[in-house]
């Protein structure tokens, strides 16, 4: 599904919550249902993998960063990044 290099955002548990651990990076590989993610020198950013992983375009990555201060202050369970993304987002678009 995700190849080594992809560019994508990645979150800790299935639901988006900014408040809990997220990252935008590059797919690195899949174990035992975890997705690993590596900056742009080889590093992972969390030992322990993420749940749910998506490409994303660079456009939607650097909005997602400028805006991360006031969404990771959101109230929990009031915000989900994977309900913000549309077609054009994940790099899907129409000719």
């Amino acid at each position: 599904m995700f190849k080594k290099g992809d560019y994508v955002l990645a979150t800790k548990y299935p639901d988006g919550d900014p408040g809990d651990p997220w990252a935008i990076g590059f797919y690195d590989e899949e174990r035992n249902g975890r997705h690993f993610i590596v900056d742009y020198k080889g590093e992972q950013f969390r030992a322990g993998g993420y749940r749910r992983v998506g490409k994303i375009t660079p456009e939607f990555a650097a909005w997602l960063l400028y805006a991360s201060p006031v969404l990771e202050k959101s109230p929990p369970g009031t915000v989900d990044i994977w309900g913000m993304m549309t077609p054009r987002s994940r790099g899907e678009y129409e000719e």
